[in-house]
């Protein structure tokens, strides 16, 4: 027998009705739901938690989401807590964080259903989704976060597949700075880099490996690495052993880069940093994303971006795009970025 705490009761099922169950994992549960003011779907992420770390870290995320505004980024809308008190002296706290709802399913659903056909995504289609992903990725590393567990999972689509945002910022973490570094292994290790694997530091740059093996799933329909034996998955991604990509020479050239050497900290500021692995900016300005990304930043909807892939023209040597200034953006959104990364960098794991 338990009891809820009143406040929570009585404010957040005032506000929301309970549709459906999206799905369960470790953290808890999702569920679909409507606000009743105004009829809108969101989601709600159902955090149990037994320990004052837990709840602390369930805090965090919802700090986060709500410190996030991008169009390409899950929208944060509300939060709230309740505590259970069972007979036996346990205690079990739960973080509610209502969050928009992205109507079109997530990317893991579109390659399953996109495999069982036979089929495989559009080049077009490939590369405004990945403009879309970077953009959203530059954006949270210009505040010196990472995501740590960017996969098809956590990428939501919007009704009519064109708009993707990026989502689940469950085990993000602040840096000081680009290379100032954390050792904790967290993800999922399919996506891990190889500084990971290895039990090294690492920093924001983990999130561009886990693009390329994104664009390689969204290209060739599986991940590089994968392997039923978890050793032979990190035996993989330490050397750098996958199957060629096919089809996609501007893809591959791409996860090619994305797969690199990550530049630490004790490498000289004046080496070529095409040698090593690119920032979110260097792959904006990649010949084939940078005018989806110029289009996209200058409002235009993704649904009516121009797409052009010239299966002519042969990818450039990253020295012809990387570390080159990126495209001016609307101040107000990196301003911003920047002012609320001082009031992350208090706490955030």
């Amino acid at each position: 027998m338990f009891r809820n705490t009143p406040a929570f009761t009585s404010d957040f099922e005032k506000k929301y009705k309970k549709d459906k169950e999206l799905g369960k994992g470790a953290f808890g549960k999702a569920v679909l739901a409507t606000r009743k003011q105004d009829n809108l779907q969101v989601v709600i992420k159902l955090i149990k938690t037994k320990s004052d770390e837990d709840v602390t870290l369930a805090r965090e995320e919802a700090k986060v989401l709500k410190s996030l505004s991008h169009q390409f980024i899950v929208r944060y809308i509300d939060e709230y807590e309740s505590k259970s008190s069972f007979s036996w002296g346990e205690t079990i706290k739960e973080v509610r964080i209502v969050m928009e709802y992205c109507d079109g399913g997530d990317l893991q659903n579109a390659i399953d259903s996109t495999k069982i056909d036979g089929g495989r995504f559009s080049q077009e289609d490939i590369f405004l989704w990945f403009a879309q992903i970077v953009m959203a990725i530059e954006y949270i590393h210009t505040m010196k976060i990472a995501h740590r567990d960017i996969k098809p999972l956590n990428i939501f689509f919007m009704r009519g597949r064109k708009t993707c945002k990026l989502g689940d910022f469950g085990i993000v973490r602040c840096f000081n700075d680009d290379i100032a570094s954390t050792m904790s292994g967290v993800g999922t290790p399919l996506y891990f880099p190889p500084e990971i694997c290895l039990g090294e530091r690492y920093g924001v740059d983990c999130d561009i490996w886990s693009l390329g093996v994104l664009l390689y799933e969204m290209i060739m329909l599986t991940s590089p690495f994968f392997d039923r034996n978890m050793m032979q998955i990190y035996y993989k991604i330490k050397n750098r052993i996958y199957n060629p990509v096919q089809g996609c020479s501007h893809g591959a050239q791409i996860i090619k880069s994305c797969f690199k050497d990550r530049k630490k900290d004790h490498i000289a500021p004046q080496a070529q940093t095409y040698n090593f692995r690119p920032t979110a900016s260097d792959l904006l300005n990649h010949p084939v994303i940078f005018p989806i990304y110029s289009q996209l930043s200058q409002g235009i909807h993704p649904s009516r971006a121009t797409v052009t892939i010239s299966s002519i023209n042969q990818p450039p040597p990253p020295a012809s795009y990387q570390s080159r200034p990126p495209l001016a953006r609307r101040p107000s959104e990196l301003d911003r970025a920047r002012v609320i990364r001082q009031k992350l960098l208090v706490k955030v794991y």
